[in-house]
């Protein structure tokens, strides 16, 4: 996902977000993710870019043909630059942690579906820069190749750090989206 958005003249919002994850599964409700990765850039968090990357073993609690739930937990390393920092802070930081993660997927009926997810990153070394990302969809088929999707989003950074002018972001990040999209199944 991605947001740009201008008023007047003035950047007001830049922001992107990919995940990635090869899951393999050893039975129908075991399964590792061999790898994980997820990029985040955020220019109004202080964020110039930060990846997490590493391993899991999820677990499939509920496998029906309306409803699906898993969780996973896992390690992994992640690499954070900020945009700008305080005068002698280091822009770069390197840190392992814990990734924990749920998901949801329910077909409330043939047209409407709910998807919701929820994951936190529990650094080991730095655990005032553990981060937290939920989101909740309600996606319309409208047609068999055009859907719409409302969303709600929702990222916390325990302590978000300064920047260069000694200015602290928001450590709360509350967002809605809607969405015009195309199926290719």
């Amino acid at each position: 996902t991605t947001s740009f958005g201008v008023t007047g003249g003035v950047l007001n919002v830049k922001r992107h977000r990919a995940t990635a994850e090869f899951d393999v599964y050893f039975n129908r409700a075991l399964f590792a993710g061999l790898p994980f990765i997820e990029y985040s850039s955020d220019t109004f968090q202080n964020l110039e870019q930060r990846v997490i990357s590493g391993l899991g073993l999820g677990y499939r609690f509920l496998d029906f043909d309306d409803i699906e739930w898993d969780a996973q937990a896992g390690l992994g390393h992640q690499y954070t630059q900020y945009v700008s920092v305080a005068p002698g802070q280091d822009q770069r930081e390197n840190d392992v942690g814990l990734r924990f993660t749920t998901n949801l997927d329910w077909d409330i009926t043939e047209d409407l579906s709910f998807e919701f997810s929820q994951g936190a990153v529990l650094l080991l070394i730095d655990f005032e820069q553990s981060n937290f990302h939920t989101q909740g969809s309600l996606v319309y088929d409208v047609t068999d190749l055009i859907y719409l999707e409302f969303s709600a989003w929702y990222d916390r950074v325990l302590d978000p750090r300064p920047t260069a002018d000694g200015s602290v972001p928001n450590a709360n990040d509350a967002r809605t989206v809607v969405s015009i999209g195309l199926n290719f199944d």
